[in-house]
Parts: C-alpha cells; sequence; structure tokens
C-alpha cells in the first residue's frame, strides 16, 4: 500500500483470530493487528480477513496533579488510593499551564521496576472523582512536616506524616494536595481533617495549637499590607518581617497598625511568620501563654 494514504478496511467478527470456546477476541479502537487483505472477484469489495490481535492498546487513566517538583512532579490516581512519578517531559501541551489540581489523563509504563506514568493531557476540570470523603472531621497532631526543598532522593508522593487522637493512635500519611490552604503546617500543630481511604485530607491548623506546642510567638504591628501578604513593624529585630495573608489563622482582615503576634520561622528565602492572630482573636488575650519574659 502506499503509505501517504489511510484506508478503512471492512471485518466481521467472523474474521477474528483465534476463535474458541468462549468467542472471538475482544477488539477496541487502538489495538494493533495483523491481517490478510481479501478483495472480493465477485463485487470488487476490499475486506480484512484473519485478524490477528498483536497488542493491546494502553489503558488510559486518570487522576488529579497532587504535587509539583522542580523537573517532575507526582498525580493522585482516581482508580486507586495511590500517587504515580511524572517527569515534566511526558506532560503533552503547555507545561506552564500545569498545576496541582489539574485533571490530567495518563499511560502508566514500568520503568527499572517502577510504575511512572507516560503520555500526561490535560482534562477538562471535573473530570475525575475520587472515592467518597468522610463527613466526620477528625483531629490530630502534625509528626512529620513536607519538607519545602526536595532532595533528589525524595520520591515519596506522601511525605507528611499525622498522629490521630483516637482510643487506638494511629499515624496517616499526607501530601502537598491535602492542605486546606497554603498556611503553614509545622511539627506539633494541632489538625483537623476528613479521612479519604485511610488518608486525611482538607486538612486546617486548629485555632488552639498553641496549646499543644512549644511554638515561641512574638507580637508586632502591621506595618505595611499588601495585596496578598504584607509587612511587620518589630520590636526585636531592624527587618521588618514578611508574611502572606493565607498565615493568618483567624481568617480576619488586617490593617496598618492593627496588633498581631505570629511565629518566626527561617524559610528558604527569610524569616517568615505565621500563623497570625489579630488583636481581637483571642491570642492576645493569652498573651502570658505564648510570652515567657
Amino acid at each position: 500500500m502506499d503509505n501517504r494514504y489511510s484506508y478503512y478496511l471492512h471485518f466481521t467478527d467472523e474474521e477474528i483470530e483465534p476463535k474458541g470456546v468462549e468467542g472471538n477476541v475482544q477488539l477496541e479502537t487502538g489495538d494493533k493487528i495483523n491481517f490478510i487483505i481479501d478483495n472480493n472477484e465477485h463485487t470488487g469489495a476490499v475486506s480484512a480477513r484473519n485478524i490477528v490481535l498483536l497488542k493491546k492498546k494502553q489503558a488510559r487513566c486518570q487522576g488529579v496533579v497532587c504535587s509539583m517538583k522542580g523537573a517532575f512532579g507526582f498525580i493522585e490516581r482516581g482508580d486507586v488510593v495511590k500517587e504515580i512519578f511524572f517527569h515534566y517531559s511526558e506532560f503533552k501541551g503547555d507545561l506552564e499551564t500545569l498545576q496541582p489540581g489539574d485533571d490530567v489523563e495518563f499511560t502508566i509504563k514500568d520503568r527499572n521496576g517502577k510504575e511512572i506514568a507516560t503520555h500526561v493531557r490535560l482534562l477538562p476540570q471535573g473530570t475525575v472523582i475520587f472515592e467518597d470523603i468522610s463527613i466526620e472531621h477528625f483531629e490530630g497532631i502534625v509528626t512529620k512536616v513536607i519538607p519545602k526543598v526536595a532532595s533528589k532522593n525524595q520520591n515519596d508522593p506522601l511525605p507528611g506524616c499525622i498522629k490521630v487522637a483516637s482510643v487506638i493512635p494511629k499515624e496517616l500519611p499526607f501530601g502537598d494536595k491535602d492542605a486546606k490552604s497554603k498556611m503553614t503546617v509545622l511539627e506539633g500543630d494541632h489538625v483537623r481533617f476528613n479521612i479519604s481511604t485511610e488518608r486525611p485530607t482538607n486538612m486546617e491548623v486548629l485555632s488552639n495549637t498553641f496549646q499543644f506546642t512549644n511554638k515561641a510567638r512574638e507580637m508586632d504591628v502591621i506595618a505595611a499590607p499588601r495585596d496578598g501578604f504584607g509587612f511587620t513593624k518589630c520590636v526585636d529585630r531592624d527587618a521588618h518581617v514578611f508574611f502572606y495573608f493565607t498565615e493568618i489563622l483567624d481568617g480576619n482582615q488586617l490593617h496598618i497598625a492593627d496588633e498581631v503576634e505570629f511565629t518566626v520561622v527561617l524559610d528558604m528565602h527569610g524569616f517568615l511568620p505565621f500563623p497570625f492572630g489579630s488583636s481581637f482573636s483571642g491570642h492576645c488575650r493569652k498573651r502570658s501563654h505564648f510570652f515567657q519574659s
């Protein structure tokens, strides 16, 4: 045949080999086959005969992108409670548009004894449906946090861990996608969450978390709120301290000169305070609990 053209050939189930007691092999679109071309000498019709299945098409799976690192990411599969690795080179589309939470489809391949996702493509949002999430809320303590910078050997898609407060204490792993907001989560935080098949999700830090931890708390005033972030005027240091609005624990609006209390941690770029509680949140009334003279 001329390779510049495509030909569509008619065939019937009777032409599929091998035939057995249970019937013919079931063919699907995309299967690779071998066959003989038959030209009917009476009608001139061309059809396929003696069709033999060579290779089944690779099944496409669906999932949601749950984390993205330097040159790779992880997809939470929709068919099983499991996450799978993918390299950005396997994404068939504009990588700049891909972000955690996107629905995707992919093919699973075995590479060096490990399953990876290949030929990753975007799906319309809402396509992927996961298993039911518990209505009941649970509480626990964070015993292991997700590293801010993943190491080269970090392949665990669920690096965090929560100790569940129950009659029989147990620990549940969690990943980037399981937090309800972008608030920083630290070891020892008291959190609330739902459970989705032995995994916490919709996780949020509770306002009483500082009753369960020994985190040092500082108090300052808001100096310069901006769009989505701001700075505090520090008493104990010359530099202002940067914060994101996502770190506001009680959800109140902050304004210039508002008194706040917060915890200061060191991240990749410098000091980052979190979570904030405004003077009307109740945290400041517990100043003696959080500040040591």
